[in-house]
């Protein structure tokens, strides 16, 4: 989550790679699905969750409404 909250354009494509942790721990990287760079973002166990997830809905929403075009797919 933290490096989703990196991302200032939805619209471009990124890749998930999701890696299995210990028992029911999934970890995730982030690339920018163009340069197949890493989004790096370092762990903060103090980091305000809320307003994190709050500002990537804001983002998701701004990108979702401002590229929809009529029968066109919105690829995440």
């Amino acid at each position: 989550m933290l490096a989703v909250s990196l991302v200032q354009d939805f619209s471009k494509p990124l890749i998930i790679a999701a890696t299995a942790g210990e028992e029911n721990v999934v970890f995730c990287n982030l690339y920018d699905a163009a340069t197949k760079t890493r989004i790096d973002s370092k762990w903060n166990r103090d980091a305000d969750w809320v307003a994190i997830i709050d500002s990537v809905q804001t983002k998701l929403q701004i990108s979702q409404n401002s590229h929809i075009v009529s029968g066109e797919p919105i690829l995440f």
